[in-house]
């Protein structure tokens, strides 16, 4: 098995295919000794330990802009490793990059993998030889801890309760009622929770003030999550119940907004049966520095070895913070070869919205209650991002 020589990135998914495809025995890092390399290599260097404790990993400190530190510390490694080594040149410095190719001298084989194409190559002796990806496959905490994030919290294994796939289902059935049901419950505050305590699983639904027509809808829904075990249900009086949901996690389902629409996507992406790994409600921070840094996806998914991220908005009201919080989440994540895709239930109250979602390349899908339609309209985002 050969080493890895590398440059020292910011995002390591090249290095991650050169490893699961060549299988070498140890990675060697270079780097410029700067802050930002310093951060990025202690971030590659613990997954690496986590994720492939059998391969060594070691760094070397050189001048990017000196072909002697770079060219000396090329022969350094490969006299120690007796010459069997592969150079990773898909990126980082791009000075320090033409040094290395430069002192390879045709010695040393060259991976380089393309995120765009999803392709990796070998050049070698002036020829370039595709390598099969097939066997390569990536989760979505590979781009995430790859780049130096770290994975809080995840929806997946609640989406994936029979409970609610059941309630989705009964949403999506009576889409029509559900969005008027949904709008009331926003509007009018219908779900207070008992206390202060970010725990308690009590909730009260007072409709003492809604029309009766409003609260035949809301009562409806309230005997679904009974029905499909959410809840366990109380009568308190005409106008009040009480509502004690089985878990946190059911309680989240039900009173955080646009969650449904969320758990939706998941479902239509997880159940295309093409995807590499899908994952919802993904909460991640990055510790950079003093202050950790956290961010929110809504569902991400890996499909051919690019990264997928989905933003769900269940109203009209989203706009170019929207599209600009979007793009740069999964250029973060996933570079520029990540797929972006904004799910709402409704055209942007601003027209202009679709043609800048155009422009940033983030797809646009709206679900109108059609669900066959609505798995056509993401199967085609896929077909065409391979086109």
């Amino acid at each position: 098995m050969s080493v890895i020589v590398g440059l020292v990135n910011r995002r390591h998914i090249s290095l991650l295919v050169a490893i699961k495809k060549l299988k070498p025995r140890g990675v060697y890092l270079i780097h410029s000794g700067k802050e930002y390399d310093k951060d990025d290599l202690s971030d590659i260097r613990e997954f690496l330990n986590d994720m492939y404790p059998d391969i060594f990993v070691e760094d070397r400190r050189v001048n990017c802009y000196s072909c002697n530190e770079v060219t000396s510390t090329l022969e350094q490694i490969a006299a120690r490793e007796k010459e069997d080594l592969v150079l990773d040149l898909s990126n980082g410095h791009p000075v320090a990059m033409a040094f290395l190719r430069e002192a390879s001298h045709n010695k040393y084989p060259v991976f380089i993998f393309s995120e765009r194409d999803n392709r990796a190559v070998i050049i070698e002796k002036g020829e370039c030889r595709d390598l099969q990806l097939k066997e390569v496959s990536f989760e979505v905490e590979d781009f995430i801890e790859s780049g130096g994030g770290a994975v809080y919290h995840k929806s997946t294994e609640t989406f994936d309760r029979a409970e609610i796939e059941d309630i989705l289902s009964w949403q999506i059935g009576n889409y029509s009622k559900w969005l008027k049901i949904n709008r009331i419950i926003k509007e009018r505050a219908i779900f207070k929770t008992f206390g202060e305590s970010e725990q308690e699983t009590r909730v009260l639904a007072d409709m003492k003030n809604i029309k009766p027509k409003d609260k035949s809808l809301i009562l409806e829904y309230i005997y679904a999550l009974h029905r499909f075990k959410l809840i366990k249900m109380d009568k308190h009086n005409k106008n009040n119940y009480f509502l004690n949901f089985k878990s946190m996690a059911f309680k989240h389902y039900a009173m955080t907004y646009g969650t449904w629409l969320e758990a939706l996507a998941y479902s239509v992406i997880k159940h295309l049966d093409i995807m590499d790994d899908v994952e919802s409600g993904v909460t991640l921070f990055w510790d950079k520095s003093d202050t950790s840094i956290v961010n929110e996806i809504d569902v991400m998914a890996v499909y051919k070895g690019r990264l997928v991220a989905v933003s769900c908005k269940d109203s009209s009201r989203y706009d170019e913070d929207t599209l600009r919080e979007l793009e740069m989440e999964a250029a973060t994540l996933g570079g520029s070869s990540a797929i972006k895709i904004l799910v709402t239930t409704s055209l942007p109250s601003k027209k202009t919205i679709e043609e800048r979602a155009a422009q940033m390349d983030i797809r646009l899908i709206i679900f109108k209650g059609d669900l066959n339609e609505f798995c056509k309209e993401f199967k085609s985002v896929f077909i065409q991002s391979q086109a």
